[in-house]
């Protein structure tokens, strides 16, 4: 299959201030810490493995555990349940809010992405280990949020 890449900037749907953000202008380095790419997500790896405390850490697999609690695990899942006990284990972790007019697929194109970046990111460091997690961010949004919705303006 033949790809092509048409870079965020050239298509004309971001505001100038993430235009700026996605080609690194050196007037916003001071507000974030770093454009989106492999080495970022790596560099941050290795901060965020600091401030993941073993109490932190051992609430969150408790919770995963119990949430699947009564269900059959797939292989992979038992396994990334296990990995995540480790202090070398970071998540890659998406999540959805309801709302309208994304549809299933751009559901499903999430957790797909973080699948996939945690292949990626195992592949490229092998020093971590990263596994996908996926939040249903059902408690985060409350009716204001969802009791309408705009098309056109209108």
């Amino acid at each position: 299959m033949k790809v092509q890449h048409i870079p965020f900037v050239e298509t004309g749907h971001f505001s100038d201030l993430m235009c700026d953000y996605l080609t690194d202008k050196e007037a916003l380095k001071p507000f974030h810490s770093g454009v989106p790419s492999f080495e970022t997500l790596y560099r941050q790896a290795h901060k965020k493995k600091k401030v993941f405390k073993a109490e932190i850490r051992k609430t969150l697999c408790e919770s995963l555990v119990r949430q699947y609690q009564g269900m059959e695990l797939e292989p992979l899942v038992a396994e990334n349940l296990q990995k995540l006990r480790d202090q070398n284990t970071l998540t890659i972790t998406t999540g959805h809010q309801l709302c309208l007019m994304t549809g299933p697929l751009y559901f499903i194109y999430k957790i797909v992405s973080a699948i996939k970046l945690s292949q990626q990111l195992n592949a490229k460091y092998t020093d971590l280990d990263f596994v996908p997690l996926y939040w249903m961010a059902s408690e985060d949004h409350d009716f204001e949020e969802i009791n309408h919705f705009s098309v056109n303006g209108q």
